[in-house]
């Protein structure tokens, strides 16, 4: 995941997404890359250098997940990005 500002005509630093994980429990677990600062099921993750959208966009966030010991063929989960437009992002265990 990663984000993006669309104005070329601007440089965006410092950005920062926080990622919460506590809806895998149970279902999945999270390795954090080195971009993030975990806390328990929750990161801060950092972005140096917001990249303009465009046809070389890359995403800057790399999460592993994994199924968790135990985890039911067919469990779900839920990872949010806690902001005001409720992204949410759901992982299915097959």
């Amino acid at each position: 995941m990663g984000i993006y500002h669309d104005n070329g005509h601007f440089t965006v630093t410092h950005g920062k997404v926080t990622v919460d994980a506590s809806g895998l429990a149970g279902v999945g677990e999270v390795t954090w890359p080195d971009n993030c600062a975990p806390n328990g099921t929750t990161a801060v993750c950092s972005v140096p250098d917001v990249p303009v959208i465009g046809s070389d966009y890359s995403r800057q966030i790399h999460l592993g997940i994994r199924a968790a010991d135990g985890a039911q063929a067919g469990a779900q989960g839920r990872i949010t990005f806690p902001d005001t437009t409720n992204n949410t992002a759901v992982l299915a265990v097959n």
